[in-house]
């Protein structure tokens, strides 16, 4: 049996729309027309957009209405188009997958969800983009969305398949958020990791962890996590990923790994997994059915063969 308590914690900040084979350093520059650009000016939301290497696609940050369940909300995100290429989101959304079903390979494993963006700059606009008043802050805690621990596969798969992507990266608040579930949620007797993956640097800073930049909060959040005795993993995925501070963040048992080729982020997520179950495995339950009758003298004894399996 497992008894592995594991969380995804994924960075769906907006270069997660992004085209893969595009980097922070290959646009051909921001038209900065007087009517374009993503900003709030003169009481609406102006928007604008980059162009992406021709081959490979280009990326609006254009305005964007959407419902959170009560409201129509308005406000300036990304919208990729790739030309011989795959969002960076499609590509973790298909990869993660390898993750929940080598954990659920072993039955008792749980896994959970945390997705981050950031919650500071971004005040959004109800109803309509032109005219309202700033009323709405969308994720005050910089999270964008969570799913509680689970035993549940399809639900939890489903749930990562509607992923959609934000704007800025608050590492140490998906970090922060993980651990809220994993200590109200597990227990002493399970082994707890944290799966956390960016595609850029953290950007966002977090009241829990009040040093001078983002980036030290989110290392330290990784290390408050594994004084919990939770194991974190780290992924730096893309090109613009921030290498070397996610291998400052892996502890407690945990690994860095480098998918800044993008193409290997499936095979990075089902690595972690086989990990996970070796270190959570706990015993093998053997149920023996279609004995007869028999008599136990003092030499009886029971003898079997048995070659565990490797984790997958």
């Amino acid at each position: 049996l497992g008894a592995a308590d594991a969380v995804l914690v994924s960075d769906v900040s907006g270069s997660m729309d992004w085209c893969s084979k595009i980097t922070s350093k290959t646009w051909s520059g921001w038209d900065d027309d007087a009517n374009k650009g993503c900003r709030f000016s003169t009481n609406k939301w102006w928007w604008g957009w980059y162009n992406f290497t021709p081959n490979n696609g280009y990326s609006n940050y254009n305005r964007t209405i959407w419902n959170n369940g009560t409201d129509n909300l308005c406000g300036c995100r990304w919208n990729s188009i790739c030309f011989n290429d795959t969002k960076k989101v499609d590509i973790y959304i298909n990869s993660s997958t390898q993750l929940i079903n080598t954990l659920f390979n072993v039955p008792g494993n749980k896994a959970g969800l945390v997705e981050f963006s950031n919650h500071n700059e971004y005040s959004i606009y109800k109803n309509n983009c032109d005219t309202d008043n700033p009323t709405t802050t969308v994720f005050p805690s910089g999270i964008a969305r969570t799913y509680n621990l689970t035993t549940d596969r399809q639900q939890l798969i489903d749930k990562i398949n509607t992923t959609k992507t934000w704007w800025e990266t608050c590492t140490c608040c998906g970090i922060n958020e993980a651990v809220n579930i994993i200590e109200s949620q597990s227990n002493p007797s399970r082994k707890k990791f944290i799966v956390l993956m960016s595609d850029g640097a953290a950007n966002d800073v977090c009241v829990q962890q009040p040093n001078s930049t983002a980036i030290a909060d989110a290392v330290q959040a990784a290390w408050d996590a594994c004084n919990k005795d939770i194991s974190v993993y780290t992924i730096a995925f893309g090109n613009d990923a921030d290498t070397i501070t996610m291998q400052r963040m892996n502890c407690s048992g945990g690994k860095f790994f480098n998918s800044t080729n993008t193409t290997n982020l499936e095979e990075v997520y089902g690595t972690i997994g086989g990990e996970i179950n070796k270190l959570s495995f706990t015993e093998q339950v053997i149920n023996v059915t279609g004995l007869n009758k028999s008599i136990l003298y003092s030499s009886s004894y029971i003898e079997f063969n048995y070659t565990a399996p490797e984790a997958e």
